[in-house]
């Protein structure tokens, strides 16, 4: 039997660590490092096989087929073997353990995360597709340690897939499990806690107009910002008007009687086709050429302002 066999887990579950996240310090907070001394980084993940699953007996037996392998003297079976298992029964506070084989797999390279049937590979900016309590299978290999001093077998986790989403496990207590009990005494002069920020209302949407309602009518438009008047333009005074009445149009005045009608006046030819165009912007103001002339505007000005082409 070759020192390495790689193996694949049946359908199990996330339940401590992620794959994602280097970890930097041991079990005791102490820094982790090599033989040397050098700091060194471990990627760690717990997963749970139910104890009911058909497919755990061949694995266990493959495992162990490793160590008996890579222990001749039988090390194997001495209390202090590192098989990296845990009885999760013996520890049915921690979620998800309790009737479940615990396989504690770790290396010193990331493994890589892939979507259900290995189609996509799951980058780490994307880990918060893998979450703790998630099902997943595991392509991993097995090899003894080679350690005289704490004799054991290695299982490194080399590619991770996920296969399907689970209850999600919760680092640590909630805040209702800290905090849920009222305590004891008070300071004297304590007020009130502050109450949580509600969250804002949605702006109410504005009211539909009435069927058959005409459209209200856009505001006039003012002259184009930035323009000023040509030199000296003297706007027309206008008369009193009612507010909201339409100007009245001037009253025609009747010829004298003792002279004859003028002629009709020829007909004026028509505009050139090329000439100052309005930009669409004018024209969604309002504007013609006719009514910035009149106000007073050069068509350079025009021009300058961007209403004209």
């Amino acid at each position: 039997m070759s020192e390495r066999v790689d193996l694949l887990t049946p359908v199990c579950r996330l339940v401590q660590g992620d794959p994602f996240k280097p970890q930097t310090k041991d079990a005791t907070g102490r820094p982790l490092v090599t033989l040397d001394g050098q700091p060194k980084v471990k990627y760690y993940i717990g997963v749970a096989i139910r104890k009911d699953d058909p497919d755990w007996p061949a694995l266990w037996q493959q495992i162990q087929a490793v160590a008996v392998a890579a222990w001749p003297n039988r090390e194997y079976e001495g209390p202090n073997f590192a098989w990296k298992y845990t009885d999760g029964d013996t520890k049915p506070d921690r979620d998800g353990f309790a009737g479940c084989h615990i396989l504690n797999l770790s290396s010193s390279y990331a493994p890589t995360v892939f979507t259900k049937g290995g189609v996509e590979e799951v980058p780490a900016m994307q880990s918060q597709l893998l979450r703790r309590g998630y099902y997943i299978r595991v392509a991993f290999s097995v090899a003894g340690n080679k350690s005289t001093q704490t004799p054991g077998i290695y299982l490194n986790p080399n590619a991770v897939e996920i296969y399907g989403e689970g209850p999600e496990i919760n680092v640590g207590p909630d805040g209702a499990t800290l905090f849920g009990t009222p305590a004891a005494t008070t300071p004297p002069g304590m007020g009130a806690a502050p109450a949580a920020p509600a969250p804002a209302a949605p702006a109410a949407p504005a009211a539909p107009p009435a069927p058959g309602a005409p459209p209200a009518a856009p505001a006039p438009a003012g002259p184009p910002a930035g323009l000023q008047p040509a030199p000296g333009f003297v706007p027309a005074t206008p008369g009193p008007q009612a507010p909201g009445a339409p100007a009245a149009p001037p009253a025609p005045t009747a010829p004298a009687p003792t002279q004859a009608p003028p002629p009709p006046a020829a007909p004026a030819p028509p505009a050139p086709a090329a000439g100052p165009q309005l930009t669409p912007t004018a024209v969604a103001s309002g504007y013609t050429v006719e009514s910035l002339q009149a106000a007073g505007y050069s068509i350079e000005q025009m021009r300058q302002a961007g209403y004209i082409v």
